[in-house]
């Protein structure tokens, strides 16, 4: 095999696995669970959260919430929603998933 082929397939394959580091932060879950995670997580933001934060409104939506706030600054809401607010009754598990899906993996 070419010794530049070989470097470029390691080069990428770093590269990969860097991203994955970088866009999970410590779930502790695979690949393919925090995918799943994502859907759930999905789901239950539509579900609990998007009847107000659709993002036709001074609250945020979807797009506001993924760029705009820290998966700790929203799980910091979640466990003690501002004024307002109606708290999140969802399991732990799905508090997970809508934290991985708000995250974007």
């Amino acid at each position: 095999m070419n010794r530049s082929v070989v470097i470029g397939a390691v080069l990428v394959l770093v590269a990969a696995a860097t991203a994955w580091q970088l866009r999970s932060p410590g779930w502790g879950l695979s690949e393919a669970e925090v995918i799943a995670a994502e859907r759930r997580g999905r789901q239950v933001f539509l579900s609990s959260c998007a009847p107000c934060h659709r993002g036709e409104s001074d609250l945020p939506g979807q797009d506001e919430l993924q760029s705009d706030y820290s998966t700790r600054e929203i799980a910091a809401t979640l466990d003690k929603p501002p004024a307002g607010m109606a708290v999140f009754t969802g399991t732990d598990a799905e508090r997970r998933d809508l934290l991985v899906f708000l995250n974007g993996g």
